[in-house]
């Protein structure tokens, strides 16, 4: 589909969306993060009120509020069998905050469960043997 043709879903014009809006932010501080500009990051985290419904993107959602100090990196990694969502998206989110603060050997740990995850489709599985590949650990 054309992205100026009629049937073309721009993220940008979701934003009104909660759902949409949070997993917009979410991947935009991780990249802000990787950029070295943790206050920009920092600063569209603050953004996104506490109490929000967002649907199936509760991961990316707990992501923000983690960066925002009303979640720990425990609290998120340790999936009980009831869990809203799946180790390879809250735990790439996670793991990139590790990564940006210097916390290289816990990053490494996480991308390494995801990895060790037999769930393979998710985006954060694909990102995290990228992470790995880089580091030549996954080869």
């Amino acid at each position: 589909k054309a992205a100026d043709g009629p049937d073309f879903r721009s993220c940008a014009r979701n934003g009104d969306d909660p759902a949409s809006r949070v997993a917009m932010t979410e991947w935009g501080a991780r990249a802000l993060l990787r950029a070295g500009r943790p206050d920009e990051a920092r600063a569209l985290a603050d953004a996104i009120p506490e109490g929000l419904e967002v649907g199936e993107n509760l991961s990316y959602y707990h992501d923000l509020l983690y960066d925002k100090g009303l979640k720990s990196a425990d609290e998120l990694l340790n999936l009980g069998p009831d869990a809203p969502y799946r180790l390879e998206t809250v735990g790439f989110g996670v793991a990139t905050r590790m990564l940006a603060a210097g916390d290289t050997a816990r990053a490494l740990e996480v991308f390494r469960a995801i990895v060790a995850d037999p769930w393979w489709p998710g985006f954060g599985r694909i990102a995290a043997e990228a992470e790995l590949a880089r580091r030549e650990e996954n080869r």
